[in-house]
C-alpha cells in the first residue's frame, strides 16, 4: 500500500503550492491547516511523512492555539503517532531552547521557506513514502 504525506500548512498559497507539486509527481498526500483534522486523519491512514509548518497561526488543538512545534510535541507523546517521521518547514529563524532542539533532532529534516528546488525538496519526500 503506497503510503501517503500530510502537510499542517495555514497559509492557503503554500498549501496550493505542495498540492501542485504533489498532483505533478503523482504523491498522495493530504493538507489540512486543522490540527484536530489531522490527528483523526493520520490515526486512520498509512502515513510516511507529516510536513509541519513550525509558525502556525490559527491552528487549534482541543480548542487551545497551537504551533507546530507545540503539535509536533503532542504527536510524539502519543502512541499512535509518535512513530511518524516530520519534517519541518519554516520561513523564519527559530530561538533555540532545549526543548526546541529535541525537537528538532526528533525530525527527519528541516526545510527553510521559500522552497526554492522543489526537485529536491520532492525526493527528500519520496524517501519516505513506498512509490
Amino acid at each position: 500500500m503506497k503510503k501517503l504525506v500530510v502537510v499542517v500548512e495555514d497559509d492557503e498559497l503554500a498549501s496550493q503550492l505542495y498540492q501542485f507539486y504533489f498532483n505533478r509527481y503523482g504523491i498522495k498526500s493530504f493538507i489540512s491547516d486543522n490540527a484536530s483534522e489531522v490527528i483523526d486523519f493520520i490515526t486512520k491512514e498509512k502515513v510516511g511523512l507529516l510536513i509541519m509548518d513550525i509558525n502556525l497561526t490559527n491552528t487549534y488543538l482541543n480548542g487551545k492555539k497551537v504551533d507546530g512545534i507545540e503539535f509536533t510535541r503532542y504527536l510524539k507523546s502519543n502512541d499512535s503517532t509518535k512513530n511518524i517521521p516530520i519534517m519541518f518547514v519554516t520561513g523564519t529563524i527559530i530561538n533555540y531552547d532545549k526543548e526546541t532542539e529535541n525537537i528538532y533532532n526528533d525530525s527527519v529534516d528541516v526545510i527553510t521557506k521559500p522552497i526554492i528546488n522543489f526537485n529536491m525538496f520532492i525526493q527528500k519526500i519520496n524517501r519516505y513514502l513506498d512509490l
